[in-house]
């Protein structure tokens, strides 16, 4: 089954996944690719990393996975380490992921 999302949901869904990551990523709306595409903006090796996901309950366990390898970078390096993530979505999305 092909899920289309409109553009103000997806919107929504990456200004919520960014708030609640405490803007630690970037997190975009790709309407004509339908996927949300997520910059981590924590201590990273040169080129950085993203992950990409179609939808909140996708992305959000890669999101947790690349943040907490940033966390151990982080705290090797002797820089500011960003803040573990929830193992769930946060409410609000996890209503609205679908």
């Amino acid at each position: 089954m092909n899920l289309v999302t409109d553009l103000a949901t997806g919107r929504w869904w990456a200004a919520t996944i960014e708030e609640a990551v405490g803007h630690w990523w970037l997190v975009m709306w790709g309407a004509s690719g339908q996927h949300l595409t997520a910059f981590y903006c924590g201590h990273w090796d040169e080129g950085g990393v993203y992950r990409m996901g179609r939808t909140p309950h996708e992305l959000w366990p890669l999101m947790r996975e690349t943040q907490h390898e940033g966390r151990r970078l982080a705290i090797a390096e002797r820089v500011p380490a960003p803040p573990l993530l929830a193992e769930q979505l946060p409410d609000a999305l996890w209503r609205a992921g679908g």
